[in-house]
């Protein structure tokens, strides 16, 4: 019932080795159109996390942040600062650099390429 649950702008936690399994794009399609802001886990598949870069859907890796992460906690994510806060705890990570995050602004890769 994933589905009923995803709201546009979700961030979604996930363990390790996220998105492993079939290397087609289609879960990733799914997550984006679902309108989920970015992934946050521990470790991701590499296929996965380039089908996401594809499909406009970030993939950060923050193990200390799913870690951190509690059933109904605020959070909030701050690209160009590096910073996810989870509750009360700021986790920084390096800013995404600037052309992947206007692949991502532009909803996936194809959008982008067309724009330029």
């Amino acid at each position: 019932t994933f589905h009923l649950r995803v709201a546009k702008g979700d961030l979604l936690f996930a363990g390790d080795n996220f998105g492993c399994g079939s290397s087609r794009e289609h879960p990733a399609v799914g997550l984006a159109y679902a309108g989920v802001k970015a992934v946050i886990v521990k470790s991701v598949n590499r296929i996965f996390y380039r089908s996401s870069v594809n499909q406009g859907l970030p993939i950060i890796i923050l193990p200390q942040a799913v870690e951190a992460y509690r059933p109904g906690d605020n959070v909030a994510l701050d690209f160009e600062k590096g910073e996810l806060t989870v509750g009360n705890t700021v986790i920084r990570f390096s800013p995404l650099p600037e052309q992947l995050m206007e692949i991502f602004n532009a909803k996936g890769l194809v959008n982008f390429l067309k724009m330029k």
